[in-house]
């Protein structure tokens, strides 16, 4: 049995680890679970916004970030048949914000990043292969069941963070609903090395189109050397594997953008979307952030 007069943590992806250091810079000591043995370099959120840019600022970050991301001060709106609509200048905000840009950065890094800032702190625990199974609480305490390598294993903490995502497992115990909808479109979103820069493209891009809208972002990668990732709607009565054919992920990026070589594809997720939110943030002793408290569309201004 862990007993510590502390913060638990459950979830190290971004919002973990952001809730880690505000801790640590305050002295506050920590325990981080976190079921996975090591951060996740498969795509997933790639922007930080000027928000999140002055919150990690405060903690000496934002710099560091700018030095591994892509700072993106203009983004199009596009018509898929006739091309810009639209080029949005960020650089308006500059009175209003001091990092008038979007940071095109991905969540892994961004977690691996604060992760070596940690490293300078102390008074804290980051455990991995340490997956939260059950959630306790009374008055003075929260006692949390981890099922880790060496068994199952009691945790006791002042309060607990569910930042474990959209199937949080911290919420399932606490009096809370998970209100709200599931879009009936999964998102395809297709990773390339291809250049779209070179064709007229910005680094991100919002494309409309009665039949099949679509968007362009491009990310540092895992060389940092730059990748795209174009993202679709898909037919809700169409399987994984179909969406996943080599033949028709080809074809959309043909209708997208032709080219007269075959598009080189690194890698193709597909994820549901959703609209929905914790009907509290706050139960007792244990908290909702992130994911596990709203999960909504990454866009239409949403995300």
């Amino acid at each position: 049995m862990m007993d510590d007069n502390r913060i638990l943590i459950a979830g190290a992806g971004p919002v973990g680890y952001a809730a880690a250091l505000n801790l640590a810079h305050y002295g506050i000591p920590f325990t981080l679970l976190e079921g996975d043995a090591t951060i996740l370099d498969d795509p997933r959120a790639g922007t930080i916004h000027p928000p999140t840019l002055e919150m990690f600022a405060n903690l000496t970050l934002t710099e560091t970030f700018n030095d591994h991301g892509y700072i993106v001060r203009n983004y199009h709106y596009r018509d898929r048949k006739t091309g810009l609509v639209a080029n949005f200048n960020l650089g308006v905000l500059s009175n209003d914000t001091p990092y008038p840009y979007r940071l095109m950065l991905e969540q892994h890094k961004v977690s691996g990043i604060i992760d070596n800032a940690l490293k300078n702190y102390k008074n804290h625990k980051i455990l991995r292969k340490h997956r939260v199974m059950e959630v306790e609480q009374d008055n003075h305490i929260v006692v949390v069941k981890v099922e880790t390598p060496n068994g199952p294993t009691i945790f006791r903490g002042r309060y607990l963070i569910g930042c474990d995502g959209g199937r949080s497992q911290v919420r399932k115990f606490m009096n809370v609903n998970f209100e709200g909808f599931t879009f009936p479109e999964r998102f395809l979103v297709v990773t390339t090395p291809y250049d779209f820069e070179k064709v007229g493209y910005a680094f991100t891009n919002y494309v409309s189109d009665p039949g099949e809208w679509c968007a362009l972002f491009k990310v540092p990668g895992l060389d940092e050397k730059g990748i795209w990732r174009v993202v679709f709607p898909t037919n809700p009565d169409l399987t994984k594997e179909e969406i996943f054919d080599d033949q028709n992920i080809e074809a959309r990026l043909q209708g997208f953008h032709p080219n007269s070589n075959s598009f080189p594809v690194v890698h193709r997720n597909l994820y549901e979307v959703h609209q929905r939110v914790a009907s509290c943030y706050r139960d007792g002793r244990i908290l909702l952030a992130g994911d596990a408290a709203h999960i909504n569309n990454p866009l239409g201004g949403m995300g």
